[in-house]
């Protein structure tokens, strides 16, 4: 069992800044199985529903977060032209860099998976 943070920021073409999170529980034994708040799960989903959308979100973010030995490892995706593109480990990297007076560790970021997008691909 790990849990995954997930992380929606976006600002709309009317200059206003949305952001909606959400924990969800990965099990992969027996078989993979996603729990999670029902609450902060349709927020993400109607958020990054509405960034592929396009028409009122000028910038949108996806990041995903899990805790592993010895600290947090996050990717992310800029969401634009309908689509998720995968954001590289050095822009995320910096995005997440905590403080210098902050006692947060510092996560590692990795490269995002690769989402084919199914209107190029289909």
């Amino acid at each position: 069992m790990r849990d995954v943070r997930l992380h929606y920021a976006a600002l709309d073409v009317d200059g206003r800044y949305a952001l909606a999170s959400a924990t969800v529980e990965v099990v992969t034994a027996p078989a993979w199985q996603l729990d999670a708040d029902p609450n902060e799960f349709t927020a993400i989903e109607a958020a990054v529903t509405a960034a592929l959308e396009g028409s009122c979100t000028v910038l949108a973010t996806l990041v995903v977060q899990t805790e592993q030995e010895p600290g947090p490892v996050v990717c992310g995706w800029r969401i634009k032209h309908g689509w998720l593109h995968g954001m590289k480990p050095t822009t995320m990297q910096a995005a997440v860099q905590p403080c210098a007076s902050s006692p947060a560790p510092t996560a590692r970021a990795y490269p995002a998976p690769f989402l084919p997008d199914p209107s190029v691909t289909g």
